[in-house]
């Protein structure tokens, strides 16, 4: 797969599926058997993956999602990230606040042919909820 096929990939997901919710794209862009890493949690398959998509979308609906850079090498795209947005709605335990965010993260996505397969994510989620107010601003 060449990179400009690998950044149309990712341009849909971040358009269509994050952007959109169209998450019936995650059948399209993502492998059967996919798996999804990031601190301390882990899922498995596409429904699995859809749900994530959908409870982001539902907290923070209106969000922006901007990759700052991208970096193709092999089959693996890798990327620095930044979420804008205000909670409407509930994400990791948090009841809606109303209040803003911007959290960054890294993401490593691995492709088989021409669909992203494992994706390894490390972001501030932290930060994410000492801004939301769920945890206090010193630790």
């Amino acid at each position: 797969m060449s990179k400009a096929s690998r950044q149309r990939t990712m341009d849909r997901v971040i358009d269509d599926i994050i952007g959109k919710g169209e998450f019936d794209l995650v059948d399209d862009l993502f492998t059967k058997d996919f798996i999804w890493h990031a601190p301390s949690i882990e899922l498995r398959g596409r429904e699995q993956l859809k749900g994530l998509f959908a409870d982001f979308r539902a907290a923070f609906p209106g969000r922006t999602y901007t990759y700052e850079l991208q970096i193709h090498t092999g089959d693996y795209v890798i990327g620095r990230w930044v979420l804008e947005g205000v909670q409407k709605g509930p994400i990791m335990g948090v009841a809606p606040t109303g209040k803003p965010i911007r959290v960054t993260g890294i993401t490593i996505h691995k492709f088989e042919g021409d669909r992203i397969a494992e994706e390894w994510e490390e972001f501030d989620g932290l930060g994410m909820l000492r801004q939301l107010g769920a945890i206090p601003q010193t630790l």
